[in-house]
């Protein structure tokens, strides 16, 4: 007899789900609010038919708190049988109503996706905890909304599956892929999802880490105005006599030298199990021929087939258990398949763009497959032999010697073979630590770079109408209305401008009017901000109560200054982010106004540098007032130099980078960022003052 495999079977839900499933309909459900015994361990009352489409899981009721965190306790299987398995969940904020209509289904969970920290209530993660099987494979339900501004909000996948088969008590976290449709149905008695057929692939928005006999999904940190929320769980229990961890993985493509392999579990090590394996180009795995069968030495689990190049092969491998002599029980295998690489050449790994100190030897790399010849191009232009400048330009590594303003560029790889179908790597750029823009704004929008570092790339900037004013800061400056034409595009800056998630300073003297109405105004940014893409890149900008504000998109967000630029005076706002650190700040006329450190992962964007307005491609924030001066540097400045910014346009002028805890007083009776005589005097002052009890114990 073969052995047969039993389900877990845990359905979270935070939204309703169709789950549609292999094999028993028998079902554990979980419903967050109620919380009834009855629905956990008896599955609950579906609210449609079981069949092949699916099962209709009952609806949640409404939610009266923004936070769901429960647990419960030795939960049943598909047989009835107490299994020991505990579960522990805790969803997302209950803000989104969903579509209008405030429907059950989107109340529960319908938040963003991650995890954050723990003690926030953003995320959805559930946890089991002492899990019996010794192999199990899994899979989930998810919901999810890929931009919160478009209806339907939801786009529906299910049964991701981890490699095949997930072995308990690995360490490493899997990322799971989400298959699924959308096709959406709403019931009288609430609404549902039905015929959700796997396929599409939508993305990948979930990790399942593993340690032990403890199971936990979660989403993946969320990118843009990711939401959804888990609604179901499967944990399947797998035969422990078949074969695991196939070699290649499935759908994996690999080398026509690939060797198959697979792993055995240790609770069957010297048992007697002996191996069948089926091979060949049909899908239909029972029609494969037997081309091997292997002793049971764990040395002889392996494969080594003849391949051709862009071939999709299709595998199985049979266990056979000994039992009566010359009787084994056979457990026949799942399907894997995978695909062999083209004979062509491909890039797999693209050099990675840098921002370096002048005078660093800086090297760039590809990797991949079916190579036999390399060219680096910086610009467009093949790099022929200059051992002084750079080596290994026919190589896969390119080394720049001493790199310098001159090396700056974009560089790329073209790998080739005797097929003469060349692969092309993405470009990488290479930029020194310097000071990349400075727009004076005196009478033009021209960038003045090339004044001080020779040989830099100037980039200048284009208006419909610009206003320059006599008199700015320094020199004249460029006045705004609010207005499309106002806007500033700096030329050829989209490409050139994406070094800012390596780090970046941005600066510029601002003068603007009280603020009397609720909206923001952007002095200069770089940034992609439209329905259905990931908001990316940074912006200087104030907030409708006039304050200054630094704002890097995937990171800290919008990084206030708590300090008002609005009163007609002149102030220099500053803006800096180290990569290294993950550091943003904020400055205003030099002080340091506001820091924060985000982790999250900052991307470049396809927009262009603007001056007066947050996006290129349409009127969010116009800007009103006068701006002069715009510098941006391609690396963070410290604090001493950022103070310096404010204080060489201000003569005789200081900027107190940090107050000493005994400087308590200065010639005015305050305190004035110098330990000096004027401190010494105020203690003096007190000296041998005491305010102790009893009086008898002071000197």
């Amino acid at each position: 007899m073969r052995s047969k495999s039993r389900f877990l079977w845990v359905a979270v839900l935070a939204t309703v789900a169709v789950m549609s499933v292999q094999a028993s309909a028998a079902s554990i459900s979980m419903n967050f609010v109620e919380n009834a015994s009855n629905q956990i361990l008896a599955g609950g009352t579906p609210i449609g038919p079981i069949g092949t489409d699916g099962i209709y899981w009952n609806h949640n009721s409404a939610v009266g708190t923004p936070w769901a965190t429960n647990s419960m306790s030795n939960l049943k299987d598909n047989t009835g049988t107490a299994t020991g398995v505990n579960v522990s969940w805790r969803s997302s904020n209950t803000w989104y109503t969903g579509e209008g209509t405030g429907s059950d289904e989107a109340k529960l969970s319908v938040g963003y996706l991650d995890d954050g920290v723990t003690t926030d209530p953003y995320g959805v993660q559930v946890t089991f905890t002492n899990i019996p099987y010794a192999r199990y494979r899994v899979y989930g339900m998810y919901a999810s909304d890929t931009n919160q501004d478009t209806a339907p909000y939801i786009v529906t996948m299910r049964n991701f599956e981890v490699n095949g088969a997930w072995v308990l008590g690995g360490t490493a976290a899997t990322t799971a892929q989400a298959y699924g449709r959308a096709d959406r149905n709403n019931a009288a008695n609430g609404a549902y999802w039905t015929k959700i057929v796997p396929g599409v692939k939508v993305g990948n928005y979930w990790t399942i880490d593993s340690m032990g006999s403890t199971l936990t999904i979660k989403g993946l940190p969320r990118n843009g105005s990711q939401r959804g929320s888990l609604s179901g769980v499967i944990i399947q229990e797998m035969d422990k006599f078949l074969p695991y961890d196939p070699d290649p993985a499935i759908g994996k493509e690999a080398p026509v030298s690939q060797v198959l392999s697979w792993k055995q579990l240790s609770v069957v090590n010297g048992l007697g199990v002996t191996y069948k394996v089926y091979f060949g180009t049909d899908p239909n795995s029972s029609k494969l021929p037997l081309v091997k069968t292997t002793t049971t030495n764990a040395a002889d689990f392996f494969y080594d087939p003849e391949l051709v190049n862009s071939t999709t092969y299709y595998w199985r491998v049979d266990a056979l258990e000994p039992n009566l002599p010359g009787s084994p029980t056979v457990h026949t295998g799942e399907a894997w398949w995978f695909k062999t690489q083209p004979p062509s050449p491909r890039i797999e790994t693209n050099p990675v763009s840098q921002t370096v100190p002048a005078g660093t030897n800086v090297q760039m790399s590809v990797t991949g497959i079916n190579i036999t010849s390399y060219q680096w191009y910086k610009d467009g232009v093949a790099l022929t032999a200059a051992p002084a400048l750079y080596t290994g330009e026919k190589t896969a590594t390119l080394t720049i010697l001493d790199a310098q303003v001159a090396d700056e560029g974009f560089y790329y790889c073209v790998g080739d073979n005797s097929l003469n179908q060349p692969s092309t790597s993405a470009s990488a750029q290479l930029l020194t630590q310097r000071l990349v823009g400075w727009w004076k704004l005196d009478g033009n929008l021209n960038d003045s770079i090339n004044e001080v570092i020779a040989g830099a790339a100037a980039h200048d900037g284009t208006s419909a109408d610009p206003n320059f004013v006599a008199v700015g800061k320094d020199g004249g400056a460029l006045q705004f209305f609010g207005g499309t034409d106002d806007i500033v595009t700096v030329s050829n800056s989209v490409d050139f401008f994406n070094f800012y998630p390596r780090g970046y300073t941005v600066s510029v003297w601002v003068n603007m009017p009280p603020k009397t109405g609720a909206d923001w105004g952007s002095f200069v940014s770089k940034q992609q901000r439209e329905a259905g893409a990931d908001w990316k890149g940074f912006i200087l900008t104030h907030q409708p109560a006039g304050q200054a504000v630094h704002t890097l998109r995937q990171s800290f967000g919008d990084l206030g200054s708590g300090t008002d630029v609005d009163d007609n005076n002149w102030h220099l706002v500053t803006g800096t982010y180290n990569a290294a650190t993950k550091v943003g700040k904020v400055y205003v006329d030099g002080a340091l106004k506001g820091q924060t450190t985000n982790t999250g992962a900052v991307e470049t964007n396809p927009r262009a540098l603007i001056f007066g307005e947050e996006v290129s491609t349409s009127t969010i924030s116009p800007y009103s007032g006068l701006l002069d001066d715009i510098r941006i540097w391609s690396y963070p400045l410290d604090d001493y130099t950022a103070a310096l910014l404010w204080t060489d346009f201000n003569p005789g002028m200081t900027v107190c980078l940090e107050k000493y805890p005994m400087d308590v007083s200065g010639p005015d009776g305050t305190p004035d960022c110098i330990v000096n005589l004027y401190d010494f005097a105020a203690i003096a002052d007190k000296w041998l003052t005491c305010n102790r009890v009893p009086e008898s114990t002071c000197p």
